[in-house]
């Protein structure tokens, strides 16, 4: 389309033009440099309109300032991953208490000989310390390897969180 005419800017300020040829106008100003100074030109400063003094503030809050939707849904994400992690830290230290309760009531609920009377305690006092001794000790091994199998369990489930974690991340 060829450079708008004096007449046809005039009328267009005017508000004098049809709505399709109106339509023609803007959208030959808003392509063509040299018509939209032109335009500009025309008009008078009592057409203008002098914008709200908190226009620029307001523009900025809508685009500049406010986050983005991929912001948004990574916050959120990175929430839920933290509420997740602490769940599960949460769940072993409680699974792990229990076992180590578990451990403390098989312990205490063992089988222990019974007090006797001082005459039988010197009779058989080396019998029943070599015993007590065993069954101490019997005891011991078995809450060891107990607690050895816990400690790795916990370790494995420790190092499972932490994998998961850092692969969500990526």
């Amino acid at each position: 389309m060829a450079h708008l005419t004096e007449e046809i800017l005039q009328a267009f300020v005017a508000g004098n033009l049809n709505a399709q040829t109106e339509a023609e106008v803007m959208e030959h100003i808003a392509h063509c440099d040299s018509c939209a100074e032109h335009f500009a030109d025309l008009l008078a400063e009592e057409n203008l309109i002098t914008p709200p003094p908190d226009l620029k503030k307001e523009v900025l809050e809508q685009t500049l300032y406010q986050k983005s939707a991929v912001q948004t849904i990574q916050k959120v994400s990175e929430k839920a991953r933290e509420k997740q992690r602490r769940f599960w830290i949460y769940s072993a230290k409680v699974g792990f208490a229990m076992a180590a309760s578990l451990l403390m009531i098989i312990g205490m609920s063992a089988d222990f000989p019974k007090r006797a009377e001082p005459a039988a305690i010197e009779e058989s006092a080396y019998v029943e310390k070599k015993d007590s001794y065993q069954r101490k000790n019997a005891i011991s091994g078995s809450l060891q390897k107990v607690s050895g199998k816990m400690g790795d369990a916990l370790s494995d489930f420790l190092a499972v969180v932490t994998r998961t974690e850092k692969e969500e991340r990526d």
